[in-house]
């Protein structure tokens, strides 16, 4: 089979106006990467600092560390997970596919699963001053569980649909410190705050 020939630029472009609309459409592709990485560096900007999501750069570290909002967006975290219909905040858990029920008792989650016919409960430590659990699932009856501890990172997010409600939901992230399955700040697993 013969390699394919060398062609010109000018064989590549199309017809005037086809090469217009081209433009025009590669304008709009460049206009909403822009809007999507202005709306992800404002989201970056609101995580809290040493979260492990992020490798931050110099700057950007000591301006978080300054940020003292860090604090009250964990103890705002812990109130929402405290304050949830019956005192069980239920999470699905996107890896597993299935759901798990979360409860704050003001020093550790008590997590658990969630309708279906596994019986375990996993128990956690105090959280630190960035709202981080470590939490075990090496208990009797969690089928399957990682090898090592996992960091549990407790995220607040505001949809941009209820944006003007002021609606606020709770995401556990999370990450392996270890380095055993993924890198430290590498996310393992999300569950999403429900309303069931």
């Amino acid at each position: 089979m013969n390699a394919p020939s060398a062609t010109t630029s000018t064989q590549l472009l199309p017809a005037t106006g086809d090469r217009r609309l081209s433009h025009i459409n590669h304008l709009s592709k460049i206009t909403c990467s822009a809007i999507v990485v202005s709306f992800v560096f404002v989201v970056l900007l609101a995580l809290p600092r040493n979260s492990g999501v992020l490798n931050l750069s110099t700057m950007e570290a000591e301006f978080l560390a300054r940020n003292e909002g860090a604090s009250a967006l964990c103890a705002e975290a812990l109130s929402k997970l405290e304050n949830a219909s019956g005192g069980d905040t239920i999470f699905q858990d996107i890896h597993d596919g299935d759901m798990k029920k979360v409860h704050y008792d003001d020093t550790r989650l008590i997590i658990e699963p969630f309708k279906n016919d596994e019986t375990w409960i996993v128990v956690t430590g105090s959280p630190d001053d960035i709202c981080s659990f470590s939490v075990d699932f090496q208990v009797p009856g969690k089928p399957g569980p990682p090898p090592v501890p996992l960091r549990l990172q407790l995220v607040l997010v505001k949809s941009l649909e209820t944006v003007t409600k002021e609606a606020t939901s709770i995401m556990a992230v999370f990450y392996d410190p270890t380095g055993t399955l993924a890198e430290p700040e590498m996310p393992l697993n999300v569950w999403y705050g429900t309303s069931i």
